[in-house]
């Protein structure tokens, strides 16, 4: 049954399955509770004479500044927690973005069912005014998703979504003009094109970055003269090109795949005098077994986030090496572009650390982290680390878990939480969560399974799960489950299989194709009805979604598939909802 009574039936019986769990719901709230609260604190940043950060609320979180001479108080400049009590609905921040001159803050916000994201601009000049995050002057708001400063203390840049909320249009307001009424100055047509913008780390560049899932094009805007210098195209769309940009003195620095769908990106640079592809020069290329994901540019060297055998790796490496086409390697990341020191937060299911270690770039000492080293910073009886399951067509699929071994040891029948998504070549976030300390102690066994169409393997991992190649990501994930139970960590039956939005497919086919893996599904925003979406191409994203899934419309063969993994299509007997 569908419609309004159909959804109250439903929350009526997920209700009466749930009876009598209150008092343990109640005991794990309090029993995460300050751990929760330690896990959401940020650690400070520095910008110019200010210090800033944020701090948990019950029900939200409160944005600091503290002048570091001047021995002023803190001074508490947005509190979600009153923002939604005002609204009287659910709250999401998005991004939280000072001005370089720090008079002003931009924040995107979205009042959930209320209309959809909007930036609002704070004026901060007399904070000893704002109270509990509140201003006595009401904030500008405009309809945007995406913000970004230039450095002339008065010129904000916003990313404007469409009538159906994909971001498309990129204008500017002059804060020093009123009324300020935003000055278009970038649209992009092409429905699967997304527009966001990014800020080269030397705050020298805007970057107006147009993406769809297969071809990039970047415009950069000069941040000093935002409104005289007009925008410069590094490289016009190509399909099967892609390319993101980092900018360092007058040299771009640039991770593409040079127009090969699949490979491993490659990092070039380029004069900013002359961006254009045939003057791009390879610094460091491909190599098997490596995925490079991200490039960080710091004044005097650049950091590498990369893969190998899906471990995670940070590179540092000498700017002078870039230039050269001889790279170093060493450990860091930072936020700030200057900073002489670069700190580093170690990520795995049984670690909570923030600033972990840090760095100077003037030593010489040469370093790589990788996620095997982590496993043995694991204390007591807590274990982490990698199975390889076998999928049907006998590839290796690496599935992270980690356990209490006084309490788990194999074979037994320990109860699984099992994450999955395996879509957009995303990789799972496999840090600590308080939640799962509680279902460690329990004697729980926490889970990730790396299927194809993720990234954990890099782009090729990606490339073997999307497309024509879709259904393999499901196979990938039963394969894992089987696999647990075959080592002994598990049973069937006694296996919790969360995942988020497209993580919905394969939640949707297990219980379909498997249900005897599983005795609990946990789905946030799924994503089920793919035949109908697939099918609609007037809808929101169906376009934009065609290299992932298959496009229905013009191949028998994609219809065929998208049908056969469609969990609304196949739904099985066995997972319908009870009376």
């Amino acid at each position: 049954m569908q419609g309004p009574t159909g959804v109250k039936l439903e929350a009526a019986s997920a209700a009466s399955r749930f009876e009598g769990l209150q008092d343990l719901e109640q005991e794990l709230k309090l029993r995460t509770a300050s751990a929760s609260l330690a896990e959401r604190c940020q650690a400070r940043e520095r910008k110019g004479l200010f210090e800033y950060w944020t701090e948990p609320r019950e029900r939200g979180t409160e944005f600091f500044r503290r002048h570091v001479q001047d021995g002023s108080p803190s001074q508490s400049l947005l509190n979600t927690e009153f923002l939604a009590a005002q609204a009287g609905c659910l709250l999401s921040v998005g991004e939280i973005k000072v001005s370089p001159c720090q008079q002003w803050m931009a924040y995107t916000r979205d009042f959930i069912g209320h209309g959809g994201a909007v930036a609002c601009i704070r004026n901060m000049k007399g904070t000893l005014r704002l109270l509990a995050g509140h201003s006595d002057a009401p904030d500008l708001q405009y309809k945007a998703v995406n913000v970004e400063w230039a450095n002339d203390g008065r010129t904000l840049v916003l990313t404007c979504p469409d009538q159906t909320g994909r971001p498309c249009q990129v204008s500017m307001l002059d804060l020093h003009h009123p009324p300020t009424v935003p000055t278009l100055v970038f649209e992009e047509h092409d429905i699967k094109h997304f527009v966001q913008l990014t800020q080269s780390k030397d705050e020298s560049l805007i970057m107006i970055n147009s993406h769809s899932k297969t071809a990039s094009e970047v415009h950069l805007l000069a941040t000093n003269q935002p409104w005289t210098n007009g925008l410069t195209c590094v490289q016009p769309r190509q399909e099967g090109l892609e390319y993101f940009v980092e900018h360092h003195q007058g040299w771009l620095y640039i991770l593409t795949n040079l127009g090969k769908p699949g490979q491993e990106l490659t990092l070039c640079r380029a004069p900013l005098s002359q961006p254009n592809r045939r003057h791009w020069q390879v610094v460091l290329g491909a190599r098997a077994g490596a995925a490079l994901e991200d490039l960080d540019i710091f004044h005097s060297c650049a950091i590498l986030h990369w893969r190998e055998n899906g471990h995670q790796r940070l590179s540092r490496i000498s700017l002078d090496c870039l230039q050269s086409g001889k790279p170093g390697h060493a450990e860091g990341l930072n936020d700030a572009h200057g900073c002489p020191d670069m700190g580093w937060r170690l990520v795995q299911p049984l670690l909570h650390v923030s600033e972990a270690a840090q760095h100077t770039t003037g030593c010489t000492r040469l370093h790589t982290l990788t996620r095997a080293s982590l496993e043995a910073t694991a204390n007591g009886s807590l274990r982490c680390t990698t199975l390889w399951a076998q999928a049907q067509d006998g590839t290796k699929v690496p599935v992270t878990i980690a356990y209490d071994s006084e309490q788990v040891q194999p074979p037994c029948s320990s109860p699984a939480l099992v994450y999955a998504y395996g879509a957009y070549g995303r990789c799972l976030d496999i840090s600590w969560v308080p939640e799962h300390q509680v279902l460690l102690e329990q004697g729980f066994v926490i889970a990730f399974a790396h299927v194809r169409g993720g990234g954990e393997l890099g782009r090729r991992w990606h490339q073997a799960g999307c497309g024509p190649r879709k259904e393999q990501s499901i196979l990938d994930l039963i394969s894992c489950l089987d696999h647990l139970i075959e080592a002994g960590f598990t049973s069937p039956g006694q296996i919790g299989l969360h995942v988020t939005s497209a993580g919905g497919i394969l939640l949707g086919n297990v219980l379909n194709r498997r249900p005897d893996l599983l005795g609990a599904g946990i789905a946030r925003s799924p994503f089920f009805d793919l035949l109908d979406t697939m099918t609609n191409p007037e809808a929101y994203l169906t376009q934009h979604e065609y290299s992932e899934w298959g496009n229905p419309m013009d191949s028998p063969q994609a219809l065929d598939q998208v049908r056969r993994i469609c969990p609304y299509t196949n739904l099985s007997q066995a997972v319908e909802p009870g009376p």
